[in-house]
């Protein structure tokens, strides 16, 4: 249940800020999640070099970055899809 809640919240902070960004520039309204989505990858194989229950932490806490800046940029695409 937690890992959900994390998951949204991290969703909904994602493209609060693509979306503030934006307005200004477009391309750094992909940017944000693609960066964010990166920054995931690096945590989840971070996580196999701490180990032990740290590591599966680190490493859900990764997995919970890399689906919310997922979810994200499919989303931000669809809207802008939608916008035209």
């Amino acid at each position: 249940m937690e890992f959900w809640l994390v998951t949204i919240c991290l969703t909904v902070a994602c493209m609060g800020i693509s979306f503030i960004f934006g307005k200004k520039r477009s391309a750094l309204q992909f940017g944000i999640p693609a960066l964010l989505m990166m920054l995931s990858v690096v945590v989840i194989i971070a996580s196999f070099a701490v180990g032990r229950w740290n590591g599966m932490i680190l490493g859900g806490a990764g997995l919970s970055l890399l689906l919310a800046s997922t979810f994200s940029l499919i989303m931000l695409s669809l809207f802008r899809m939608i916008k035209g």
